[in-house]
């Protein structure tokens, strides 16, 4: 398993150029304690062992426990890396990997939903934090009810960050995990896409890329006049729900489908969640 691992790991550092350039230009890292939280897939694993190799001390932590590979984690904890995370790790371990995290006395902080930065002003904790990354927009939006003692560099409005992976790759990562999981296509199917912004532009773009009769539900008024102008029905979601094959929430907010949507919906409807946070779709978990 490890040794396929390997591959993998050297498939994936092949094709990631632009992340091996940022690595090898990374001044010396000696003194800094990176505390991250975010998810620990293969992507992950060459930056990481970069800032390692550049004398940054990591603590790993997980945003998602689901979206952990375990292989990820083993190599970068042989690489020098502390780690608290692993594959679906139970929500009470997954909340003490914060308490660690900080507890690790980090110097800064590298964020994907803010949850160090909640956690720490939550428990009014004292740590000597420089300063800190936020990858996401569901984050930003957290850190704004906080007021953060240390500056905090926003990730998510990189024009890179934005326009490449919000708006491109998110939406071509999601439609090819539905096929894999599925095995099934998008033609022919009604595929409604609550949120436009830019992640749900590119979920919207990708689905009709692969066949998909596209309708968006988005309540934001400006948006909502973008997704007409850009071709696409706008739906009232209530009544969407009911002939919908496929929604796709990709809103960064919580509670988006409600339990009377569920109750709504058809026999067989799929329903993905894109956004950052899983409780956008209001089911006990």
């Amino acid at each position: 398993m490890y040794q396929n691992f390997q591959a993998e790991l050297a498939w994936a550092t092949l094709h990631m150029p632009r992340t091996r350039a940022a690595i090898n230009a990374l001044p010396d890292l000696g003194g800094v304690k990176l505390a991250c939280n975010m998810h620990l897939d293969l992507k992950m694993a060459p930056l990481v062992a970069g800032l390692l190799d550049a004398g940054c001390e990591v603590f790993l932590t997980t945003c998602n426990p689901t979206t952990v590979q375990d292989d990820v984690v083993a190599h970068l904890v042989s690489k020098g890396a502390v780690a608290h995370a692993w594959r679906d790790m139970s929500d009470s371990d997954w909340s003490d990997s914060f308490d660690k995290a900080l507890a690790w006395g980090p110097t800064h902080l590298c964020e994907m939903g803010a949850d160090l930065t909640t956690r720490l002003h939550e428990g009014n904790l004292q740590p000597d934090i420089i300063a800190g990354l936020e990858a996401t927009g569901s984050g930003i939006n957290r850190l704004g009810n906080v007021a953060p003692r240390y500056p905090i560099f926003n990730w998510d409005d990189l024009p890179v960050k934005e326009g490449l992976h919000n708006r491109h790759m998110v939406g071509l990562s999601a439609w090819q995990t539905f096929f894999q999981t599925t095995h099934l296509t998008l033609h022919e199917k009604v595929v409604v896409v609550i949120g436009y912004g830019l992640v749900g532009q590119g979920v919207a773009a990708s689905a009709k890329a692969f066949g998909a009769q596209v309708q968006v539900a988005e309540l934001d008024p400006a948006r909502a006049l973008q997704a007409k102008y850009d071709g696409w029905p706008v739906v009232d979601l209530s009544e969407a729900v009911k002939t919908a094959d496929v929604i796709a929430t990709a809103t960064g907010a919580y509670g988006v489908v409600s339990a009377t949507h569920l109750d709504s919906m058809k026999d067989g409807t799929f329903i993905l969640n894109v956004g950052h946070v899983a409780q956008e779709i209001d089911v006990p978990y």
